[in-house]
């Protein structure tokens, strides 16, 4: 009695890619989208469960609690979870009964969000990202315009990767000059849905942002200004670091004041790759002077006390702006506040304990921390 679904569960525990190609049909879709494709995803969560240390998947029968999906169906599903780490996968099954009634085929296999298992573990760890685009959904209708994109994204985000482990400012604007036309017309295209040029608009955009930043960071008349030592007060240093955050909370890249700084290379968080040459050399020598007048003004005047810097960062009001308790025009403007209200703060509350973001001598620490946030 059920052999043939029961191999299927069994593939899947063991993360057989190979048996599941042989078991499932080919003439049908899966999660709506070919099998081939079906599977590749698939294989991509085997790997990941792997990566972690999982040798197989315990399979936990139960069932799906949401009525409004394939409500028809047999609420069959399943919750595989990984041995070591307890990562999980939660799938639901459309089975349809054989005509001897032994055994049940595979209609379908999908993600089920609201799974209810049987007999569940004390605790799991997170689940297993699984899903699909909707380009790669056997039912998506492609241009032959929008068939030659999808193929020159792929080539753009290839060609992107073969600069690490660094990339120049020309070898960059060749890239995003080559590679306009492809994102102007997935720019162009309707957003209602999920696509997988998706993380080719959002590097190009990134990239491009980026540069016009690093442009405006870097004008001529704008480093001639900073560089310029003819007054050494320390009202006009303020101003001066002052003017430099401002520009990177205006174009939110204010994380910069905490990036790994390595000689000449800077790691950007928007690339995994050291930019250098043009002007990101200049930037290079702006932050060279910026970083250490900045990390001794700022511990100066740091108007919080470790309790409240440690309120301030784990408060969800401010969740979106905990860069900005690193800017020394933060703590600035609260003295300014509390003068105002003929208070007062006292000097020297800086200390080393400070929970500092992307603060860290080692490059694996940073490039991790970078590609996490």
């Amino acid at each position: 009695m059920n052999r043939y679904f029961n191999q299927v569960i069994l593939a899947i525990s063991t993360m057989d890619i190979e048996r599941l190609d042989l078991l499932l049909d080919s003439s049908i879709p899966y999660s709506d989208v070919p099998k081939e494709i079906f599977l590749k995803r698939l294989n991509e969560a085997f790997n990941s469960f792997k990566e972690e240390g999982d040798t197989f998947l315990i399979s936990q029968p139960g069932s799906c609690c949401n009525f409004e999906c394939n409500p028809e169906s047999v609420r069959t599903a399943y919750r595989f979870v990984g041995n070591k780490t307890r990562l999980y996968l939660d799938l639901r099954f459309i089975t349809e009964m054989t005509a001897d009634r032994n055994d049940h085929q595979i209609k379908d296999i999908f993600s089920c969000y609201s799974f209810n298992c049987f007999k569940p573990m004390d605790w799991y760890a997170n689940d297993i990202s699984f899903c699909f685009y909707d380009d790669e959904k056997v039912d998506f209708q492609k241009s032959p315009e929008l068939i030659i994109h999808m193929e020159k994204q792929k080539e753009a985000m290839k060609e992107l990767g073969s600069y690490l482990p660094e990339i120049t400012e020309s070898e960059l604007r060749s890239w995003l000059f080559r590679h306009q036309s492809t994102y102007d017309f997935f720019e162009r295209y309707p957003k209602r849905g999920y696509y997988s040029w998706y993380f080719f608009s959002m590097r190009y955009n990134s990239l491009q942002n980026l540069i016009r930043f690093i442009e405006r960071l870097t004008l001529p008349s704008f480093l001639e200004e900073i560089f310029k030592e003819n007054d050494f007060s320390e009202k006009v240093l303020i101003q001066k670091i002052i003017q430099i955050e401002e520009l990177l909370i205006n174009y939110d890249q204010s994380y910069l004041i905490w990036i790994w700084k390595n000689e000449e290379e800077y790691f950007f968080r928007e690339h995994r790759a050291f930019l250098k040459g043009g002007i990101f050399d200049k930037f290079a020598q702006l932050w060279e002077w910026f970083k250490p007048r900045h990390l001794e003004l700022l511990q100066k005047y740091f108007a919080l006390t470790p309790n409240e810097t440690e309120e301030f960062c784990l408060n969800q009001k401010y969740y979106s702006s905990t860069d900005t308790i690193y800017t020394l025009s933060f703590h600035m403007d609260i003295r300014k506040k509390a003068r105002s209200k003929g208070e007062y703060i006292p000097m020297g509350l800086w200390s080393d304990e400070q929970p500092m973001p992307f603060w860290s001598d080692n490059l694996n620490e940073i490039g991790k921390d970078s590609t996490e946030k």
